[in-house]
């Protein structure tokens, strides 16, 4: 009887531990980065950037609100900021179903979700009909090959390796994605053109593929020429310190409330700052050796 009470409770703590294993899309403090470029067709290349904005209800559920930031260039021009266009808007509302193993996502004006992703997988099935995937045009493309454990941020998390998709293949990982972009299709694209997932920051560390790789936020700006010499402030949104990625030129650095009142002068010779301990927004004033400036808002968490 105490053998069969202690198989019983082994069994449960099993079931328990490998439930608990899942590891979901993070929901605050978090941002995906891609690569996309095209050679030929377009000629353009693009940095993008997803965000999680915040929550909202709908139909009673609570969703996570996706924040699409695009610079797109000219890939005649070399890809450089001076022939930039930043364009931003909201591509959806995600939610994670942790029992199910799934990621759902709700289109704007949508009347009900699409799934996302589907971890829920063994080897030799076929992927389910999703938002980047279409089941049944071609039954040689979506099948899992293989399905391993890597160490991402610390975690331990599942991924899923997508057979047909030639020439690159393609790896499903719990709490990230997919390895060719967060919000992209699973095909391949032509000749010359191509996209991948370049990182995932959560909580001011960057996640994917490790913490030693830059992943420096695309900051919310009118105009994208103004990010003379790529002066980026980073983290954005953050919990306490800020950083910009190049000093170089720097004259003065004004820290102000949202109302545009200064609260302080940033020593230049730092590398990093720390903001006062009342969250909010504020904004971040670098002036520049030939006269330039460049305001940059800041949230704080």
């Amino acid at each position: 009887m105490k053998k069969s009470i202690l198989l019983f409770f082994t069994i449960a703590l099993n079931f328990i531990l490998i439930a608990q294993s899942y590891v979901p899309f993070p929901t605050t403090n978090a941002y995906w980065q891609e690569n996309r470029w095209d050679a030929l067709g377009g000629a353009f290349c693009e940095d993008i950037q997803v965000d999680i904005l915040g929550d909202t209800l709908i139909s009673s559920t609570t969703y996570h609100i996706l924040r699409e930031s695009r610079v797109t260039k000219n890939f005649d021009a070399g890809c450089v900021d001076s022939t930039s266009r930043f364009n931003q808007r909201i591509i959806g509302y995600f939610r994670n179903d942790i029992p199910n193993k799934k990621v759902w996502i709700r289109l704007p004006n949508a009347s009900e979700e699409t799934l996302l992703y589907d971890f829920d997988l063994k080897v030799g099935d076929t992927l389910p009909n999703t938002l980047f995937h279409k089941a049944g045009l071609d039954s040689s493309l979506g099948i899992v090959v293989n399905v391993d454990t890597v160490n991402y941020g610390g975690i331990d998390r599942k991924r899923f390796l997508i057979d047909g998709f030639n020439p690159i293949d393609i790896y499903l990982i719990e709490g990230i994605g997919n390895t060719k972009g967060f919000t992209d299709d699973f095909y391949p694209y032509g000749i010359g053109s191509g996209r991948s997932l370049l990182c995932l920051r959560e909580n001011d560390v960057t996640v994917y593929p490790d913490a030693s790789t830059s992943c420096n936020f695309i900051v919310d700006i009118d105009d994208i020429s103004s990010f003379k010499e790529a002066k980026r402030i980073y983290p954005n949104p953050t919990h306490d310190i800020i950083r910009i990625s190049n000093i170089k030129g720097v004259k003065e650095i004004e820290l102000m409330d949202i109302q545009g009142k200064l609260i302080q002068l940033l020593d230049v010779k730092s590398q990093e700052w720390k903001l006062p301990e009342q969250e909010g927004i504020y904004i971040v004033r670098i002036k520049l050796k030939d006269g330039e400036e460049i305001s940059q808002k800041v949230l704080k968490l």
